[in-house]
């Protein structure tokens, strides 16, 4: 797991699923993997979720995902 993931975030707790506590995992693992960095070049900020296959940004995608987290 990347980082130590699973001592910096709430621990699901499903006895009867755990197929959807290694989903949960996977999750954060995929999300850790698209962090990006901002440069004085790009001027984006410091860290930033990027949700796209490509180098462009998708701004309808990353504002869907502001809203849930």
């Amino acid at each position: 797991m990347i980082m130590d993931l699973p001592s910096l975030l709430p621990q699901p707790i499903l006895p009867a699923h755990p197929d959807w506590v290694e989903l949960y995992w996977k999750a954060w693992e995929l999300a850790v993997q698209n962090i990006c960095h901002g440069t004085p070049q790009n001027g984006f900020a410091e860290a930033y979720l990027d949700d796209a296959f490509s180098e462009n940004i998708f701004q309808w995608d990353t504002c869907f995902i502001v809203q849930f987290a």
